[in-house]
């Protein structure tokens, strides 16, 4: 490679680059939280305090609250630490019922009394175990006006529902039911009750789920078995799933509280988020330039499927230690360039290949810097290789470019990075650079970076003049330090405090460690 002259500016270090899921509990509850259980007490988490009450109560006629344990009364295991939430109510004939209220909190939506509702992607679930064949068993699901939404009651040996008066389940002694509620979106839920394999759905119901009411009555006398038991009280994010067929969403438009999933064609309009996603069945989803998709957990691209980010597009994920698996399409166009010149890049992927990304430049123009003052040179890479997350690489222009500018389209596929990446670098001793890269298929801050790590400044090469007796222009490079940017002397752009995907850079490195998402740790 003909020489590239730069500003140059060893004690070796790291850098670290990381970038910030599965069901999320936001608020908890149970009944091991408890020594005693009682009306008005609260020791879980984005809840109002228990409402708890009995009616029809006399000398003969009981009911009440306690902490039980459901397997040793002979129920289903729904404990926590050996604790269940219990209510009793015997005997029969004068409609004897014990009642335990509660509502949401802190879930971030308008309060009518500090009574709360899920916001759309949020799901609330309870553990029940129903035993006995007497009496009544249930729960009343409420908005925050005290509407009754749905019930779910087991009377005798019928389990119904607010929508079907059997689900023709068999009766089972061990019975443990999940309940779970699902706010599609603002104006409407669902309701999900499993027991094993026995799953029953509500489908798509109007109302805003603010609170619940279970109850117990009419039950026979001195058998444990009549009583209820419930547990394990949750209002989580990511436990619900949208997805997109080709034409509509079938839970609600997506969102940071709701998984994703595509079985068609998909093009953004706008920016994107998700819990997780997944891509299937063939889909191809395009996220457009300039959008961001922001996913907390992982991507699942199946095979013969796709997720394509256009030139400018991002992909921002929030947990660095989800999984991706499968591999998306990521295209960054540079700046126009003609034959003979260079642009520094980085891999957003996995196993990009050097030669798969520029397929007509020269097998012996793909370099790589080592800044080791020993060396100090440009190193030429195997143009077979996979190119090394935060490893900067210069690779010259297609050989069919000649003296008309013309834009490369940059094309990566592969399994997208995120969590941590470490490459070695050199400390300034001998004026030395380290030509490193952004490793993610996303834009980051370079003030962010620069603040929390050692590096100093960065260099952009521009390539905006042509080579000249084999020797490029040092005017052709920008620089961006914490507190600004500075055009190239030969012009261009300044560099704002974004570093786009796929850019490569050199770097001046410092003394000093100074941990961070993205930081330095000296060997």
């Amino acid at each position: 490679m003909k020489k590239i002259y730069f500003i140059k500016i060893v004690c070796i270090a790291s850098l670290f680059f990381q970038y910030s899921f599965a069901q999320t509990n936001l608020f908890v509850d149970y009944a091991s939280n408890y020594s005693s259980w009682t009306n008005g007490s609260n020791l879980g988490t984005g809840f109002s305090n228990w409402d708890l009450w009995t009616q029809n109560t006399d000398a003969t006629h009981f009911a009440g609250h306690f902490l039980g344990n459901s397997s040793a009364q002979g129920f289903g295991d729904i404990n926590s630490s050996g604790s269940s939430f219990s209510m009793y109510a015997n005997p029969t004939g004068v409609f004897v019922q014990a009642n335990a209220q509660r509502f949401l909190s802190n879930t971030g939506s308008p309060s009518v009394g500090g009574r709360q509702y899920l916001l759309p992607g949020q799901s609330f679930k309870i553990d029940l175990a129903i035993a006995y064949r007497n009496g009544y068993k249930g729960i009343d699901l409420m908005d925050q006006n005290f509407g009754l939404l749905f019930n779910f009651n087991v009377g005798s040996d019928l389990y119904s529902t607010s929508t079907n008066s059997d689900l023709g389940w068999v009766y089972n002694q061990n019975s443990i039911f999940q309940l779970q509620v699902n706010q599609v979106d603002v104006t409407s839920y669902e309701v999900i009750i499993s027991r094993d394999t026995d799953i029953y759905y509500s489908g798509i119901r109007t109302g805003q789920f603010s609170g619940f009411k279970l109850y117990v009555g009419n039950t026979d006398s001195n058998n444990d078995l009549n009583n209820l038991h419930f547990n394990n009280l949750q209002v989580q994010k990511c436990a619900m799933t949208t997805t997109w067929d080709g034409v509509s969403w079938d839970k609600g438009e997506p969102n940071s509280n709701k998984n994703v999933v595509f079985t068609g064609n998909y093009n953004s309009t706008s920016n994107l988020s998700a819990c997780s996603i997944q891509v299937a069945n063939n889909a191809i989803v395009v996220i457009n330039s300039n959008h961001n998709l922001t996913v907390e957990n992982g991507i699942e691209v199946s095979s013969g499927s796709d997720l394509v980010f256009e030139n400018n597009a991002s992909l921002l994920q929030n947990n660095p230690t989800a999984t991706n698996l499968g591999n998306i399409t990521y295209k960054r166009n540079a700046t126009p360039m003609i034959q003979y010149q260079y642009t520094y890049w980085g891999s957003p992927v996995l196993g990009q290949k050097l030669n798969l990304f520029s397929p007509l430049t020269s097998t012996a123009r793909f370099y790589s810097f080592n800044a080791n003052p020993t060396v100090n040179n440009w190193v030429t890479e195997n143009p077979n290789s996979a190119m090394i997350p935060a490893k900067g690489y210069a690779i010259m222009a297609p050989q069919n470019y000649n003296s008309t500018a013309a834009i490369f389209n940059g094309v990566f596929k592969g399994v997208p990075n995120n969590g941590n990446y470490s490459y070695n670098v050199f400390e300034k001793t001998v004026s030395n650079y380290n030509l490193l890269s952004n490793p993610y298929p996303s834009a980051i801050n370079v003030q962010t970076l620069i603040a929390n790590t050692t590096l100093k400044t960065l260099y952009y090469w521009t390539h905006n003049t042509a080579i000249s007796a084999n020797v490029f222009s040092s005017n052709d490079y920008a620089v961006r330090t914490s507190l600004a940017g500075t055009a190239a002397n030969s012009g261009g752009v300044i560099p704002t405090k974004y570093m786009a995907a796929g850019q490569g850079f050199f770097a001046s490195v410092g003394l000093f460690l100074i941990s961070f998402a993205f930081s330095f740790k000296a060997l």
